[in-house]
């Protein structure tokens, strides 16, 4: 019986032998030979490990993704706060550069540009307000002031000399209880457009709907006519000059400019004025600025002590033209 057990031991521990040495040769040989190795479910840490090697980067949880898209969220947002940022700058750079085209009246401007021309009548004679307490024989000048009326206006009228006020309509309805004082003070109104536009950039259309529905509230206000136009930047064609035949008004510019608008220094306003004065001067001014105001101050006792006149616009070219005519600009050179 013994026998037979270690009999049994022997067999088994040989067998054991033989299945390990086997084992071991076989899988010797299947490696040196590149075969493939048994089956096994490693498809997911094959991929995971794939994915590292060609991006370089660990794949990302959930969670990491979550607060990837907050990061393009969030540039998202910063881009649109860049743009309303660049938005508000353009809208200031627009309003600076609006308001320094709108300083260049005194820059020389041609009379011709090119534009379609609607066809009107012969230029006509236009009767302007009556003169009146003026004398001929004394030299004369016409006070101007552009842009208004504005805050200013009011303080200006108290000077009280005679002037010639070229309104906005956008300003004028604002301050229509400047409007009826100017009127009723003798001074006379002008129409300096709706909006300021550039006439030569607007068709016949456009340069009729800045002058005739200014003209109108103006009459309904004042229960006077406004008879001059003075165009903004002092720029005319001859659609422009069409309009003015067409709907009898006269184009008026200017002999002298003040300045006012690019140095904004009451000292420097009444030194450009008193060095480049003469008799039948057309000086423009803008009473919306307070310099201006501060510097008529000055230059008009000035201008009375050297025996200079004031008139309005229409009466100085009734005296120093003769009479006026529609289709022409006049600055009184």
């Amino acid at each position: 019986m013994s026998n037979r057990v270690e009999t049994i031991f022997v067999v088994l521990a040989i067998s054991v032998l033989v299945i390990g040495i086997t084992a071991t040769v076989v899988l010797t040989l299947c490696l040196r030979g590149n075969a493939a190795l048994p089956d096994v479910d490693t498809t997911g840490a094959v991929s995971q490990s794939k994915t590292a090697e060609l991006t370089s980067e660990p794949t990302l949880t959930t969670g990491t993704d979550t607060e990837y898209s907050d990061t393009e969220t969030n540039a998202n947002s910063k881009d649109t706060e860049t743009t309303e940022d660049s938005a508000e700058i353009t809208t200031a750079e627009t309003e600076d550069t609006a308001e320094t085209e709108k300083e260049t009246e005194a820059t020389e401007v041609t009379e011709t540009e090119t534009d379609v021309v609607t066809t009107a009548p012969e230029p006509s004679s236009v009767t302007l307000q009556n003169p009146t307490d003026v004398d001929p024989s004394l030299p004369m000048i016409a006070l101007t002031f552009d842009d208004g009326p504005g805050n200013y206006t009011e303080r200006l009228l108290d000077i009280n000399v005679r002037a010639t006020f070229y309104v906005v309509g956008t300003q004028a309805r604002r301050f229509e209880s400047t409007i009826l004082r100017e009127s009723n003070e003798g001074h006379e109104i002008g129409v300096h457009t709706e909006n300021h536009y550039y006439l030569t950039k607007l068709d016949y259309d456009g340069i009729i709907s800045e002058i005739v529905p200014l003209r109108t509230w103006l009459y309904s206000v004042t229960g006077t006519l406004p008879m001059t136009v003075r165009p903004p930047y002092g720029k005319t064609n001859e659609t422009v000059l069409a309009a003015s035949t067409n709907e009898e008004f006269i184009l008026v510019r200017w002999s002298v400019d003040s300045l006012d608008w690019k140095t904004k220094n009451a000292d420097m306003i009444y030194d450009e004025i008193m060095n480049n004065v003469f008799d039948g001067s057309i000086i423009l001014c803008h009473d919306i600025h307070k310099t201006t105001v501060d510097a008529m101050e000055t230059v008009i006792p000035a201008l009375l002590e050297k025996g200079y006149q004031f008139v309005t616009v229409s009466e100085l070219l009734s005296f120093r033209e003769g009479g006026v005519t529609t289709g022409v600009v006049y600055k009184k050179k």
